[in-house]
Formats: C-alpha cells, sequence, structure tokens
C-alpha cells in the first residue's frame, strides 16, 4: 500500500489487488451486463445501477475483490452501494462526490492510465490497472476523461468499478 496526501486530502492506493484471472472476470462480467443492458438511467455513459455487487456477489472473484476491501483498511465497514463505468466515445463524467465515508475504486482495466481520477480540478490519481485508489468519498473528484480517439469502438479500454462504504463506529 502506498498512502499519498495531496493538498491536506489522504489517498491510499493499494496495487495488485486480484489474481489477473480474478481480474479479467470482473471486467467480462460488467462488459456483460452493460451487453445485457443493465446500465444506469441518468448518469453519464456507461454506468451500471448502484446495486451491482448485490448482483454479482455469488462470483468468487467479486467475493475477492469484496473481501480484499474489507480487510485492506482494517475498519469496521459497511456496504453503501457499487457500480461500474466503462469508456465510451463523448463519455464526460463531472465532477462530484459521494455521501459515503470511503470510497474504493478499483481499475479492473485501463490501458491509459494516465486518465485517472481527477481531484478537484488539482490533479490526477493515475488509473493503473488491477489497482485500487481509496479516499474520502466527499472529497471532489471525476473519471479523467479520455480523447475519443483512445477509446476503442465495441470494446472497453478502461473500467473502474466503485464500493462506497461507510465507516461502522
Amino acid at each position: 500500500m502506498k498512502k499519498l496526501v495531496l493538498d491536506d486530502k489522504g489517498f491510499m492506493i493499494f496495487e495488485n489487488v486480484l489474481s489477473e484471472q480474478d481480474r479479467k472476470a470482473c471486467f467480462h462480467d460488467v462488459k456483460s451486463l452493460v451487453s445485457q443492458g443493465y446500465v444506469a438511467n441518468s448518469v453519464p455513459p456507461l454506468q451500471t445501477p448502484p446495486k451491482l455487487y448485490s448482483r454479482v456477489r455469488n462470483s468468487v472473484h467479486w467475493e475477492n475483490l469484496y473481501n480484499y476491501m474489507k480487510t485492506c483498511m482494517q475498519l469496521n465497514l459497511e456496504l453503501e452501494m457499487s457500480w461500474a463505468n466503462l469508456t465510451v466515445e463523448n463519455g464526460t463524467y463531472g465532477m462530484h462526490e459521494h455521501k459515503s465515508d470511503l470510497t474504493f475504486c478499483y481499475f479492473a482495466r485501463s490501458e491509459h492510465p494516465v486518465y485517472g481520477t481527477n481531484v478537484e480540478d488539482k490533479f490526477i490519481l493515475p488509473a493503473v490497472e488491477n489497482s485500487m485508489v481509496v479516499f474520502n468519498g466527499k472529497i471532489k473528484h471525476a473519471i479523467s476523461n479520455m480523447p475519443n480517439e483512445l477509446v476503442p469502438k465495441n470494446d472497453y479500454n478502461r473500467c473502474s468499478i466503485v464500493f462506497d462504504f461507510n465507516i461502522i463506529q
């Protein structure tokens, strides 16, 4: 784990989160769900609805990801919601914040790490494949939108899977 403090805000980066087989399986599941129409309405494209984990939780690779998140922080955490984002042409994700105590952003696929998580329009945390960034969900952030020229047709070169947790006292 790497700890970063940027502008008095703390971020944790975990590398090599899942086995290669589990990483690919999570990415495949997200692509399959989206192709079956499991897409949220009134949010930027392509994002799944906010109950992703409850839909996929019976798979070992998803349990491995969830258990990693629950244990890496050594806190008592309660899942608030989870979803996934896939890159698409003209996919613009605006600056936003979450209501949760902690946001876990896992990069199941990332061909261009430089287009990571934009934090308050001040810096970008790289989106390194098979890594996870953990931060206070109330910090303003956005997916760093990549140019259309880098977005492949009929495939996705970036898949982020997000879990919001609250800390139970």
